[in-house]
């Protein structure tokens, strides 16, 4: 997307007003020795830099993650919509729009690639649409898309491989595709690679090939699935979704019948075609991974409202949908003619439910990025740029940590033959993840005391003090996980955070967290606000008090 004249004046006169301010708040520091002065400068500096490029720092339970986006990130699209996928062509990282057109993703651009996507038929698709015949159904065109894209290589060839929603013109009805295309082997990079829509095989087209529905949406596109990845030779493993052929959203269950490739897990040679169900009862599969070394099939099931599903995929099995799920209708009555009302007890339970929905959206597992994640799987979500890290020992998941990597939907996340994991958003851009970063607040305090006037002694206290309240609190401004963080309490309105579970007492509370009333709440938080949540810190000296809203006062500039 380019950038206009205006914003990038604005961003400088915004980076100038930071600049000066931070010389200001620095030279105020140096002058009454509140705090250090030379990490203050560098804090602002790096403060400023990732504002300015949009990178990040987020902490995680075992390690920080850096997350950056590519400079030139807007992958272009020509209709509304959302999905795609990325993969990598050896060294090379791909991302498919849901329009299906391929681009090469370099750590500052992006670029179209010569290779056109079988045709999903969609323009067909919209003409029927406007018939007398379909008119007066509801079409969603922007959930008929491309779904996933995979690249491996066989003993005779690369192979990238695709799956999309196909609308068959000449019979009218639609299901899952599958298209594969080949290169040779020595093919230098896929930039070389060129190809049209007739170059594409179609190796696999979901049966039978639906109608058009009359209750909800013609095509419930977002209800396909898609999900793809290989399972070693020639053959990949495929999430096919059901569609909403779900006795609900279509007069007929397709996932509980073994004569139909909907609401299945089903293994696909991609040379010779030949297919075969892997388990059935499924829903809509956001992400399939085969797990490394094991080959065990691992799947992300998005349920309806509550019920999304971690499964371990077995041979012959079914998973119940709709059946059985954790979830319930939209409209928060039980799905229809359910077995087991929110136990899942008579057919395969999940390995892991999420329950409410957290609205999953992708897998892939870790490898080779940090000995403290390696091997799990992490799950993307479509809320408020969420992930969630697996970890699984003897087929049961022993926790899931939830990471917040981006702002917005997460589509698709891809760990790259580099070590770094990409994201790919709903809103078309690409962000890289890498372990190891620091935190402004990591290292704050020890750095403030070490050069801010205290004796030895009351240093001790202070940072005990500090420790005790980082139990609950984060330094972090934006971490309110477990308790408001602490970052940018100071002059800011009680009870302003966006942590969600506020007590009734500090919620009527008015004003803004001033010395007095920092004083006052540290000394004894109950007569501050009666009722409130905060556990008295016992703090007996009131220099120890002021040293921690000088340290909080401090952070807040900080920032």
């Amino acid at each position: 997307m380019p950038v206009s004249k205006k914003s990038v004046v604005l961003t400088g006169l915004a980076g100038l007003i930071v600049i000066c301010l931070s010389y200001l708040a620095g030279f105020y520091t140096v002058q009454n020795k509140l705090a250090p002065y030379k990490f203050y400068r560098a804090a602002t500096k790096l403060a400023t830099e990732r504002h300015l490029s949009g990178d990040t720092v987020r902490p995680t339970i075992f390690i920080n993650l850096n997350i950056s986006k590519n400079k030139n990130h807007s992958v272009p699209t020509t209709r509304s919509g959302s999905g795609g996928a990325l993969a990598s062509v050896r060294d090379e990282l791909i991302v498919m729009n849901h329009e299906g057109s391929i681009f090469q993703v370099l750590d500052d651009s992006v670029a179209r690639l010569g290779i056109e996507a079988a045709d999903s038929h969609f323009t067909e698709y919209e003409q029927a649409a406007k018939s007398d015949k379909y008119k007066s159904m509801y079409h969603r065109f922007n959930y008929f898309r491309y779904n996933d894209i995979l690249a491996f290589d066989s003993e005779s060839s690369g192979h990238l491989v695709i799956s999309y929603t196909e609308w068959m013109p000449e019979e009218e009805c639609y299901g899952n595709a599958i298209a594969v295309l080949d290169y040779p082997l020595g093919t230098k990079s896929i930039a070389d690679v060129s190809a049209t829509a007739d170059d594409w095989e179609v190796v696999f087209r979901s049966q039978p090939c639906l109608p058009l529905k009359t209750a909800s949406a013609a095509i419930e596109g977002h209800m396909a699935g898609g999900r793809m990845d290989h399972l070693g030779g020639s053959t990949i493993v495929l999430g096919s979704g059901d569609y909403a052929w779900d006795g609900l959203y279509a007069p007929e269950i397709l996932a509980q019948k073994i004569d139909n490739d909907y609401g299945k897990v089903i293994s696909i040679d991609v040379i010779s075609g030949e297919h075969e169900m892997v388990s059935y009862g499924h829903r809509n599969m956001q992400g399939v991974v085969v797990e490394k070394g094991s080959k065990k099939i691992w799947a992300v099931e998005h349920g309806p409202r509550g019920g999304d599903e971690l499964n371990l995929v077995k041979q012959g099995v079914n998973y119940g949908w709709p059946l059985e799920t954790l979830g319930t209708r939209y409209n928060k009555l039980p799905w229809p003619d359910i077995e087991d009302y929110g136990r899942h007890s008579k057919f395969q339970q999940p390995a892991y439910a999420w329950v409410p929905s957290v609205a999953t959206s992708s897998l892939t597992q870790i490898d080779n990025f940090h000995s403290s994640w390696d091997g799990d799987l992490l799950v993307g979500s479509f809320k408020g740029g969420m992930a969630y890290r697996i970890r699984i020992q003897n087929e049961q998941v022993v926790f899931s940590e939830p990471v917040q990597l981006i702002e917005g939907r997460i589509r698709d996340i891809h760990q790259h033959t580099d070590g770094r994991i990409v994201v790919w958003s709903d809103n078309e851009s690409i962000s890289f993840v890498t372990a190891g970063g620091t935190l402004i607040s990591d290292t704050f305090v020890d750095d403030y005391l070490e050069v801010a006037n205290y004796s030895e002694e009351q240093a001790v206290l202070i940072k005990k003090t500090v420790d005790a309240c980082l139990e609950c609190h984060a330094l972090d401004p934006f971490d309110h996980t477990s308790a408001p963080g602490l970052g940018s309490m100071y002059n800011a309105n009680i009870a302003s955070t966006g942590y969600a579970n506020y007590s009734a007492a500090l919620k009527g509370k008015s004003g803004k967290w001033s010395d007095d009333n920092l004083k006052a709440y540290l000394t004894d938080p109950n007569a501050f606000a009666k009722g409130t949540i905060m556990p008295n810190p016992q703090i007996e000296d009131p220099a120890i008090i002021e040293a921690i809203i000088g340290l909080l006062k401090q952070s807040n500039t900080s920032y």
